[in-house]
Parts: structure tokens; sequence; C-alpha cells
């Protein structure tokens, strides 16, 4: 009983994590084309998901960089 209520649990976070995942990797892959760094898809989503969590006051004083 425990290893299912276990499972279900890992299921329903997979499930609300993974559109985060998927659009962490998309902003991470857009960022690395535009910065000329061909990077795999865990890089990706690190990138994606750090540019998510910056301060809206810092992306607009790096985008020029």
């Amino acid at each position: 009983a425990l290893a299912e209520a276990l499972r279900t649990a890992a299921e329903k976070i997979l499930a609300l994590t993974t559109p985060i995942r998927l659009l962490a990797k998309s902003i991470g892959l857009v960022i690395a084309r535009a910065k000329g760094i061909e990077i795999d898809e865990e890089k990706a989503v690190a990138l994606g998901i750090q540019w998510m969590n910056t301060p809206r006051r810092y992306k607009t004083a790096k985008l020029g960089d």
C-alpha cells in the first residue's frame, strides 16, 4: 500500500513539473542559439530554469550582452 501511494505521488509530481521542464528547455535552447552555443538537453533545462528565476530587472540589462 505504501509503495503504491509513493508511486502515485511521484506520478502526480512529474505531471505537475513536466510543463515547467519543457518550458525551461525551450527557453534554454533559445538563449543558447541566440548566443551561438550548442548545449545538451540537461544544460538547456538548467539555463532555462536559471533564466526563469532571474528577476526581470536583471533580464533587461543582460539582453544586450
